[in-house]
C-alpha cells in the first residue's frame, strides 16, 4: 500500500501564493471605497498564480489521497482509479498516469472558464479578484471543479442576449456537457435551471417563511433515500463511478467541541453575510435594474441565492455534513461575480462591506492557521 502523508512545508507554498493573490487584489481598497478598486491592473498575474494555487492544491486533503490512487493505479497495465467518472480516468490514460499533468488538465481550465466567464460580463477589476479569492479560493479541492466552472461559463453564454445564436448555442452544450464532469452535477444543474424562474420581494420572503418546513421536508426525503424508498441515480450517466447520493445521505453528521463550534461561526457568518447583502443590494435596493447586462447578474444572484438556500436545508438535518457542504460549494462560483458587481456599483463603503472582508480574511486565517498546526504535528 502506498501513502502520499499530508505536508504542511508544501501546504505553506500555497499560503505564501494566497498572500501574493491577496496583494494583487487588494482588499484594503475596496474595505476602505470599493469603486476605487474597479481598476484593471494585475489581472492576468493573478489568474496565472490562481491556477497554480488550484492545480498544486497542496492544502488540499484530497490532493494526497487523489496522489495515492494515482501511485497505486500506476502498477497495474489498465489504469483506472474506482469512484472517479469516465472522463477522468480516460483522461488519466491519456497523460500516462502523471498525477500534475492531470492536474493541469482539469484545474487550468476550470479557471479559464472563471476568468472568461468575468470577461464576458466585465468584470476583470480587483473588486472581482477579491470576491474570488475571499470566496472561491479554496473551490479546487474536488475535480468537480471542472464541472461547475463549466456550467457557469454555459450559463452565462446561454442567458446573456447580446450573445449571438452560436454563442448562445455553445453555451447549451457546454451546459448539457457539464453533467459528465462530476456525479454530482445533476444538481447543480437543477439549481441552475431552478434560477430561471423569478425571485421578488415575496419570493425571498416567502422563502424565509417557509425555511423551517421546507427543512422537515429535507430530513423525510434523506430518510427515504437512506432507507430506499427513493432510488437517486440520476449521476450515474457519467460513467464508471455510479450515484453517490444515497451513500452522502446515509454518512454520520459530524459532531463538534466548543472550539469546533466556534470555528464553525468564524465560517459561517461571512458567508451568509455576504448572501444577505446581495439579497439586500438585487432585491430590495435594486442595484441591477437598468444596468448592462441586468438579466445575467438577476440571473446569477438567483442562481447564488437557491444553490445556498437549498443547501442550508440540510444543514439542519442529522445525517452527513457533506450533503450541506457540496450543495454549498456550487453556490460560490456565481457568487463572487454577483457580490463584485455589487461592491461596482457602491457609491461608497459601508459596514456590510467592512464586517464581509474582515470576518472573511478572519475565517481564512483562521482556517490556514489550523490546517497548518495539524499538520505540523503529524
Amino acid at each position: 500500500m502506498f501513502y502520499v502523508n499530508y505536508s504542511y512545508q508544501l501546504a505553506l507554498i500555497n499560503l505564501v501564493l494566497v498572500v501574493m493573490l491577496l496583494l494583487l487584489a487588494k482588499p484594503q481598497y475596496t474595505f476602505a471605497s470599493p469603486r476605487s478598486n474597479n481598476a484593471r491592473r494585475g489581472i492576468r498575474l493573478f489568474f496565472w498564480l490562481y491556477i497554480l494555487h488550484s492545480v498544486f492544491a497542496f492544502w488540499s486533503e484530497d490532493t494526497y489521497h487523489s496522489w495515492e490512487g494515482f501511485i497505486a493505479a500506476s502498477q497495474y497495465v489498465s489504469f483506472e482509479i474506482r469512484g472517479y467518472e469516465q472522463v477522468y480516468n480516460w483522461l488519466a490514460t491519456v497523460v500516462g498516469g502523471n498525477y500534475f499533468l492531470w492536474r493541469g488538465c482539469i484545474w487550468l481550465p476550470a479557471c479559464l472558464f472563471i476568468y472568461y466567464s468575468a470577461k464576458r460580463l466585465d468584470l476583470l477589476h480587483r473588486n472581482f479578484l477579491v470576491a474570488l479569492i475571499l470566496f472561491a479560493g479554496l473551490t479546487a479541492y474536488t475535480r468537480g471543479m471542472l464541472g461547475h466552472t463549466m456550467l457557469l461559463f454555459g450559463v452565462v453564454l446561454l442567458v446573456d442576449t447580446n450573445n449571438n445564436r452560436f454563442e448562445r448555442f455553445v453555451g447549451l452544450l457546454l451546459f448539457c456537457g457539464s453533467y459528465f464532469f462530476h456525479k454530482s452535477m445533476y444538481v447543480n444543474i437543477l439549481f441552475a435551471l431552478l434560477a430561471f424562474y423569478p425571485l421578488d420581494k415575496r419570493g425571498i420572503i416567502l422563502s424565509y417563511w417557509l425555511f423551517p418546513f421546507l427543512v422537515m421536508a429535507a430530513t423525510v426525503l434523506i430518510n427515504n433515500i437512506v432507507s430506499g424508498v427513493f432510488s437517486m441515480s440520476l449521476g450515474e450517466g457519467v460513467g464508471g463511478v455510479g450515484d453517490a447520493t444515497a451513500a452522502y445521505a446515509a454518512g454520520e453528521k459530524q459532531s463538534a467541541n466548543v472550539y469546533g463550534i466556534i470555528g464553525r461561526l468564524i465560517e459561517l457568518v461571512p458567508e451568509y453575510m455576504a448572501l444577505f447583502y446581495i439579497v439586500n443590494r438585487v432585491v430590495y435596493k435594486r442595484y441591477f435594474v437598468g444596468i448592462k447586462r441586468e438579466r445575467m447578474f438577476i440571473y446569477l444572484f438567483r442562481l447564488s441565492y437557491i444553490s445556498i438556500y437549498i443547501a442550508s436545508l440540510f444543514y439542519f438535518v442529522d445525517t452527513s455534513s457533506w450533503v450541506y457542504e457540496r450543495f454549498k460549494y456550487m453556490g460560490f462560483f456565481p457568487l463572487p461575480f454577483v457580490l463584485a458587481k455589487v461592491w461596482s456599483l457602491e457609491p461608497k463603503t459601508n459596514k456590510w462591506i467592512k464586517l464581509i472582508i474582515l470576518l472573511q480574511l478572519c475565517s481564512l486565517a483562521f482556517s490556514w492557521f489550523t490546517k497548518i498546526y495539524n499538520w505540523y504535528g503529524l
